[in-house]
């Protein structure tokens, strides 16, 4: 008798001794085996789709050898205050791909140096003994998950092993080992790739170069008094002297720590062009500023990025890596630029600015641009680098006010509202409302006062140094902050600060983070289904300043409430139609009296 699951029964010899049942079997009876994993046909496929019985690889890999490993590796949990200096460190799989394992969470794709504020010459490594929950996520993803592991700069990655339990089935116990060799040797096999095509490792924590030459790397450090300082390293650990004086003096003029950290990520882009083209940065010339434009171009971005139009994407025989944006490339120019400026004004190099700059008359003519007090005798003179990328001027992306609605109601605590009320009705940045403190809000003249402070305990920042007074003349916003400190806010504690978290745990009473209230932010969308990759904290103040402007403020005024130091950032919000160009169109259109 040939059953369902495809076995001959009446030719097997032991038969009689199994009563014709075979030990995979669940049901007992073949009438109505409705599971397919249980048909004998569909196993002999699943083994065979995952390399079928034999443990052996479908071509040779090169296994590695690690040396020097300790016999215990301390696992991290999370970052501590002062920094970690030791050899090896090791991450738990479950923090740096979430609970589902579906991908690498927003924090680990930061510098993991960085975020966990290890030591420079401290080694990461990675460890997978985690929940299955994890292991079924990141065997669906390990395609995507071990194409981005990369470029997240592990020294050590150790590959996980599928649970194997007493109780399951031998065909399920098979597929488990099969799925753990799979997953090690996909993994050997994808960096063997990359070396061999020369992507090295950049060390602990950081980005590899995404377009090949030396792997330069950022070091932050952090001195006995707390201050931060950036520094660009090679291979061998050296720091480039010269972009070290340049960094410094970014810190001496007063430059935020994201600004220096930004210019020396640029100045690594820089760096490993010179050494691909074999030049060094004293022979680097405007003549060679042109390659320098077609080497960024066909740079692959480090990690996943989210555009909000068409971008340049390449695959190269690897994953598909997404190029870096217009603007990045702009942004790298001017550093660039910036960098030779500061070597002229040093003595280090004579000539010209290699970023050449020319004059721009049609930038003048444009009536919009922002005109000096005293015109035509001022000597600022429009102008515009020759080797630039034309950069797409997008408008700017408001909530609706359903989608408003939404979020708020969404919200159980009132801290995340309030916070949330301060940026919608206020204008204010997120860095601004995690600085505020109780002595900033003035409920009786209704208003709340933004001052430049560094002095976050979590690094948070207000990126303008206007201070500047904010009014607040709608109700629920300073009724949300009044309820929050009279029955939310932690009373036992000495902090000045306004928001403070909550809770029993052990760091109740400590700062908020920028990270945490941008992880807030985005936990709240996705519930709503608010997926779009313009949502981001900083619309809550684009959708402010578009109602400012569509209800009548005038642009000096709205220049004022959202602290912009120049008058072309605000003019972003101009480009919204107002109610002077809805008018002069009905007029055109002859609708003025419907």
């Amino acid at each position: 008798m040939s059953r369902s699951c495809g076995l001959m029964c009446d030719r097997c010899p032991a038969s009689a001794r199994c009563g014709r049942t075979p030990n995979f079997c669940l049901r007992g009876r073949c009438g109505d085996c409705a599971d397919p994993l249980l048909r004998m046909d569909v196993r002999q496929a699943v083994i065979d789709h995952l390399g079928g019985l034999d443990l052996a690889w479908r071509r040779p890999v090169r296994h590695p050898q690690p040396a020097d490993l300790p016999d215990h590796l301390p696992v991290l949990v999370q970052a501590y205050a002062d920094a970690v200096d030791v050899p090896w460190v090791a991450l738990h799989g479950g923090r740096v791909f979430g609970a589902a394992g579906r991908g690498i969470t927003p924090k680990h794709r930061l510098p993991l140096g960085d975020a966990y504020r290890l030591g420079t010459h401290t080694k990461i490594a990675l460890e997978l003994y985690v929940e299955d929950r994890v292991l079924e996520g990141l065997w669906s993803s390990r395609r995507t998950i071990i194409s981005e592991l990369r470029a997240l700069g592990f020294d050590l990655i150790l590959a996980p092993n599928f649970s194997v339990w007493r109780d399951h089935s031998r065909f399920e116990q098979l597929v488990q080992q099969r799925r753990a060799f799979a997953f090690y040797h996909e993994l050997v096999d994808y960096l063997d790739t990359c070396k061999l095509c020369g992507i090295r490792s950049s060390g602990p924590g950081h980005p590899n170069p995404p377009g090949g030459g030396p792997s330069m790397r950022v070091n932050r450090l952090r001195g006995a008094g707390g201050e931060t300082s950036v520094e660009l390293v090679d291979d061998n650990g050296h720091p480039t002297e010269v972009v070290a004086g340049f960094l410094r003096s970014l810190g001496a003029r007063g430059c935020s720590p994201n600004t220096v950290l930004a210019y020396a990520y640029d100045l690594g882009h820089f760096w490993r062009f010179l050494a691909v083209h074999d030049n060094r940065w004293d022979e680097f010339s405007p003549s060679k500023s042109m390659s320098l434009l077609e080497y960024l171009r066909g740079l692959a971005c480090r990690g996943p990025a989210q555009r909000l139009g068409v971008a340049l994407v390449s695959r190269d025989g690897g994953p598909m890596n997404m190029h870096l944006s217009p603007a990045t490339v702009n942004r790298i120019l001017a550093t660039v630029s910036s960098f030779y400026e500061y070597l002229r004004v040093d003595g280090q190099f004579e000539g010209h600015n290699p970023i050449l700059v020319r004059p721009d008359p049609a930038l003048a003519r444009v009536p919009e641009r922002h005109i000096p007090f005293i015109g035509a005798a001022s000597r600022q003179r429009p102008v515009s680098r020759v080797v630039r990328v034309k950069v797409v001027q997008r408008l700017p992306r408001p909530l609706d006010e359903e989608q408003i609605a939404a979020l708020l109601g969404s919200m159980r605590r009132e801290r995340d509202r309030c916070m949330v009320l301060l940026m919608l009705d206020g204008g204010l940045r997120p860095g601004e409302v995690l600085n505020l403190q109780l002595e900033d809000v003035s409920y009786a003249r209704r208003r709340v006062v933004v001052r430049h402070r560094t002095d976050h305990p979590k690094g948070a920042r207000t990126k303008s140094r206007i201070e500047r007074v904010v009014d607040l003349h709608e109700p629920r916003t300073l009724a949300s902050v009044s309820r929050y400190v009279m029955n939310e806010r932690p009373a036992e504690g000495d902090s000045k600060l306004l928001f403070l978290l909550g809770g029993r745990g052990g760091r109740r009473l400590e700062a908020m983070s920028y990270q945490s209230f941008s992880r807030l932010f985005r936990r709240h969308c996705t519930g709503l289904g608010i997926n779009e990759p313009w949502v981001t904290l900083h619309c809550l103040r684009h959708t402010h300043a578009t109602r400012m402007w569509e209800g009548g403020m005038r642009e000096l005024t709205l220049q004022k409430r959202l602290g912009h130091s120049s008058p072309e950032s605000t003019r972003l919000y101009t480009r919204v139609p107002d109610a002077t160009v809805v008018a002069e169109y009905r007029q055109a259109l002859g609708m003025n009296d419907q």
